[in-house]
């Protein structure tokens, strides 16, 4: 553990060899502790001082205590600077840290405990009147409330620490210092507010907005409310006690083929056969095919899927200039065979069938490919077919959002049939928009009844980011993201107010069903995306949407490319994303893809290719395309002559199109998980879990800084790439070959058990299917989603589960155990060789302890087959519930509590 400071906060538990008792509890009382709290797994122990920091250290021993530290328990992480209870600081300059309404009674304040919060304390905080709004990471918790009644509960309360009073400068965000482009005129705010503060600032909202307020998002104990208002209305309301966020919306946002299915799909069932550094020739019949015949023998059907995109629209939709049904050539015909089933439109677009969902920017056309295209005749040189999708024939629905940017589409939002006109500027607003379109049940008007109720779109493609010019709060995590988080779990946290013209109602996505959200991690800056491999610098992370804990956020890979063109080549070489374009190793991570965090808080989930996706040319217009993209004709040459004719193909690069082939894998599991083991509603936990645990490491070896290698005999520069997981790659590259063998191979959990309070756990012993090969272990959970002011790069955790996995065995003289906690992978973040392999570490090969996670909704063991005991006994499971601070199960509840999902592979019951 190292020498402790004067004062600390540790996590105390029984070493696991250790006899029960004593237990840690009587070891810390009969040393003279004050300040524990104790569980039946673990204590939390508060030493406040040198004299109890030097006696706790002496009890960290094999025969005593195991003491985990927590370094961050006596800070509180906003988004905008980290206060410390200590010394009272923040660390940052932001403007208003001085300012607090001194003159009201009441105000918004953090309670720092000396525990991560139990439900008695919040309980007790709202029996004197306080109204706790959300946990505050590690140990805090926003209260609203009386000032006097706040400053009394240090007093006499052996658990409260202190308590902190909010200032103006951390709740305000795009108001103090505009983005570029940004003239400070009245724009699009949200205004978080607390509930039980009355209508008082809601209707100061009314007065000051240019329209009426909307409500954008709610939580349970605070409300969202979207308004018109001039960055210095803003700083004003930030200033306001029951003002709990104040966030200026300006950002715009950003907006397959066979290669991309090789790559990511390997051999059927065969582990260990996707992401080839390169990818070959393609002999007849097309490889994909071949997949799916697979996938088709247990069962497994794309059309009982839906994927819903929030896009620029999908080529000429399903009208063209009369009432006649069409359908994008790439995803089928006219017919039984059309798999865009349905389309609506953000714009005033959504009134003209013949224009309604219509793709003017050719990026929603090029990502439904990746996703859900339909086998082509044309293949490029070396046979590989254009747009053929990872999950073809999956049903398609089409949110057109992303609009006003070309000559010729609308750039005026839908009024028809609604309570207020949409604002193409206001992405919460058509997020709600297209959530409620896509899965609102029951007849909605102007949209009518579910496109098809057996079969409900819940997976969702979001290959879009809000983008800052100037400014990088997009790394935040916005109400955007918070909206991603809370309807991973229920739908019906979207809501819109429609007026079919007999008064307003209010219509919500799909009561009590969960979302699947997968995301793109967003593209770094142009100076920045022309690096020839990943290297992180400031301001390189992961963009909103994708800052999201309960979804999948998705980086991008570059992908093999076999043309070859002559010199007069219609593109320039110091493109955006142009980097090695004739051909490089899939296994590296692309120079435009935004990366994670140099801490531990993983992101992005998973990567798949996206540096040259073959796409289709939009026939709906041509005058708004990249210049930077590459156009061919169907014979795989290089095409000059403009304009293109019908037909033509092109490539895309971005992470927006690594993110759909995410989403087709993702409607094949989920109809894997129905056709072969009867889950027809799979929760978000689950999906992210399986996709996770199937994920291939992409860099088996590194040799040195710079060097990947699949041995130390192959290897390959990937600059500052590691061994999964890591910043770059997140979990690894999204693999299939793991996933559709004999069910034995598996076992999957899914929100069966509630866990309530800290100490609590779950376990359950698997047989090991067969220990010659790997086993990996995977528990996520849908986490509540957090409030707008903290910081998501630090910690983002409301609830915080422990995975453990012991193996017993003996070697025919000596019982063996292992142990295995989630998500320790190596002991020195930059170690090369044989310290970082993409295995996890055990309690026998781990040259440092066993360390846990603190700051992921998802852990992960990975089990090399040579630390599998001999005459192994099983696998047992222990998750174990480390804190329990708010309520991970109903989006507007208040009862601490969360469930989980779990997906195991190599094992089964």
């Amino acid at each position: 553990m190292g020498r402790p400071a004067a004062a600390e906060t540790v996590i105390a538990r029984r070493p696991a060899d250790a006899p029960a008792t004593p237990t840690a509890e009587q070891i810390l009382r009969d040393n003279g502790f004050p300040d524990i709290w104790c569980y039946p797994t673990h204590c939390v122990v508060s030493a406040d001082d040198a004299v109890l920091s030097e006696r706790l250290r002496g009890l960290d021993r094999p025969d005593m205590l195991e003491l985990e530290p927590l370094p961050d328990a006596r800070r509180v992480f906003f988004a905008r600077g980290t206060w410390d209870a200590e010394t009272r600081a923040v660390d940052s300059t932001v403007p208003g840290l001085s300012e607090v309404p001194w003159s009201s009674p009441t105000s918004l304040f953090v309670v720092v405990f000396k525990a991560f919060p139990e439900p008695g304390w919040i309980a007790e905080l709202r029996g004197l009147g306080l109204v706790p709004l959300e946990p505050m990471p590690q140990m805090g918790y926003m209260v609203w409330g009386s000032r006097a009644v706040v400053a009394s509960l240090p007093v006499g309360r052996r658990h409260v620490r202190t308590v902190y009073e909010v200032p103006a400068g951390l709740k305000r965000f795009r108001v103090d210092t505009l983005p570029r482009g940004d003239a400070g005129g009245p724009a699009v705010t949200h205004v978080h507010v607390v509930d039980a503060a009355g209508s008082d600032v809601v209707n100061l909202l009314a007065s000051l907005s240019l329209r009426p307020p909307s409500q954008a998002l709610r939580t349970g104990t605070a409300s969202a409310w979207s308004v018109l208002l001039t960055p210095r209305q803003a700083i004003d309301l930030s200033r306001r006690g029951d003002v709990v966020a104040v966030a200026r919306e300006t950002f715009p946002v950003e907006p397959s083929d066979e290669r991309t299915n090789r790559i990511i799909g390997g051999t059927f069932a065969t582990p260990g056969t996707s992401w080839p550094a390169a990818i070959g020739t393609n002999a007849s019949p097309y490889y994909w095919e071949g997949f799916m015949s697979s996938l088709a023998s247990i069962g497994i059907n794309p059309s009982n899927q839906w994927i819903g995109f929030l896009d620029s629209g999908v080529d000429e939709a399903l009208f063209r200039a009369g009432p006649t049904l069409n359908c994008p050539p790439h995803l089928g015909q006219a017919g039984e065979d059309r798999r865009l089933k349905f389309t609506t439109d953000a714009s005033e677009d959504f009134d003209t069938p013949a224009l309604k969902g219509d793709d003017w920017r050719n990026h929603g056309t090029t990502v439904t490919a990746v996703a859900a295209g339909r086998t082509t005749e044309y293949r490029d040189s070396r046979g590989w077919a254009f747009e053929h999708g990872v999950a073809p024939g999956v049903r398609v629905a089409m949110s057109a959002i992303l609009r006003g940017q070309c000559p010729g589409e609308s750039d005026t939002g839908r009024l028809t049939l609604l309570d207020s006109r949409l604002n193409l500027a206001n992405f919460l607003q058509l997020l709600h928009y297209s959530l409620v379109e896509m899965t609102a049940e029951g007849s909605l008007p102007g949209r009518g009844p579910l496109p098809d109720p057996e079969h409900p779109i819940r997976i969702f493609n979001h290959s879009w980011n809000r983008i800052s010019e100037g400014t990088y709060d997009a790394k935040d995590y916005d109400f955007t993201a918070m909206l991603i988080d809370q309807t991973s779990r229920d739908l019906a946290a979207a809501s819109l107010v429609y007026n079919p013209g007999s008064g307003p109602e209010i219509w919500r996505g799909a009561y009590g069903q969960p979302a699947l959200h997968i995301l793109s991690a967003g593209n770094r800056p142009d100076e920045i995306g022309e690096l020839d491999m990943p290297l992180w610098v400031e301001n390189s992370e992961v963009f909103s949407p994708g800052t999201a804990k309960n979804g999948i956020t998705v980086g991008a890979t570059r992908t093999d490319d076999p043309r070859t063109c002559d010199d007069d080549l219609p593109y320039s070489p110091n493109c955006w994303g142009a980097e090695n374009l004739m051909g490089s190793n899939p296994r590296v991570v692309t120079g435009f893809s935004r990366v994670g965090y140099p801490n531990f808080r993983l992101k992005p989930d998973l990567v798949a290719p996206g540096s040259r996706v073959y796409g289709r040319l939009t026939e709906r217009n041509s005058f708004c395309l990249d210049s930077c993209l590459v156009k061919y004709d169907t014979t795989s040459t290089c095409e000059h002559e403009t304009p293109y004719p019908a037909g033509t193909k092109l490539w895309m690069r971005g992470t927006s199109f690594a993110t759909p082939a995410v989403s087709g894998a993702a409607a094949l599991v989920r109809d894997w998980l129905r056709a072969a083991f009867s889950r027809d509603t799979p929760s978000s936990a689950l999906m992210r879990s399986v996709l996770v645990a199937g994920a291939r490491n992409l860099v088996p070896w590194r040799e040195a800084w710079g060097s990947c290698c699949e041995d130390p005999s192959n290897c390959w520069p990937c600059a500052d790439m590691r061994p999964a997981p890591d910043q770059y790659q997140g979990w690894g590259g999204l693999s299939l070959d793991r996933l559709f063998g004999a069910t034995s191979r598996y076992y999957f959990y899914d929100q069966g058990t509630t866990l309530t309070a800290p100490g609590q756990t779950f376990t359950k012993t698997l047989t090991i299917t067969d220990p010659t090969k790997p086993i990996t272990v995977v528990l996520a959970w849908t986490d509540r989603a957090s409030t707008p002011i903290v910081d998501s790069t630090q910690y983002n955790l409301d609830n915080d589960l422990d995975l453990l996995v012991n193996i017993f065995g003996n070697d025919g003289e000596y019982g063996i155990k292992r142990a295995w906690r989630g998500n320790h992978y190596y002991c020195d973040r930059d170690a090369v060789q044989s310290g970082r392999t993409g295995y996890s570490l055990d309690s026998w090969n781990s040259p440092c302890p066993l360390t846990f996670d603190r700051k992921n909704n998802l852990e992960k063991i990975d089990i090399h087959p040579s630390r599998i005991p001999p005459n192994n006994q099983g696998l047992k499971i222990i998750v174990t519930a480390v804190a329990i601070t708010g309520d991970g199960v109903d989006v507007f509840g208040s009862t601490p509590r969360q469930d989980f999902a779990i997906a195991v592979e190599n094992a089964h019951e």
